[in-house]
């Protein structure tokens, strides 16, 4: 499931950059991420008693989805270090 929705919502900001009618689709595609990570992320800063850092929670909610998408791109190639002797 979160490999499916990390796809939904590369693909959705790839659309999005296309056409501008896609814009809702992403904001609701990275609101369904958001939420369960945020609830589990959260609760565990509560249980430490720490600070929860909102912006870089932010930041790497973001770019998560495209980091997932282009290692798993990557994956698909032959190691380079076959290569390196």
């Amino acid at each position: 499931a979160t490999a499916a929705c990390n796809v939904a919502v590369t693909a959705a900001a790839v659309a999005a950059f296309i056409s501008a009618e896609y814009l809702p689709v992403l904001g609701a595609l990275y609101a369904i991420r958001l939420v369960p990570d945020y609830l589990i992320t959260a609760r565990n800063f509560i249980k430490r008693k720490e600070h929860f850092p909102v912006l870089p929670f932010l930041l790497s909610e973001i770019l998560y989805p495209f980091w997932f998408c282009a290692v798993g791109a990557m994956s698909l190639f032959p190691s380079s270090r076959r290569f390196t002797r």
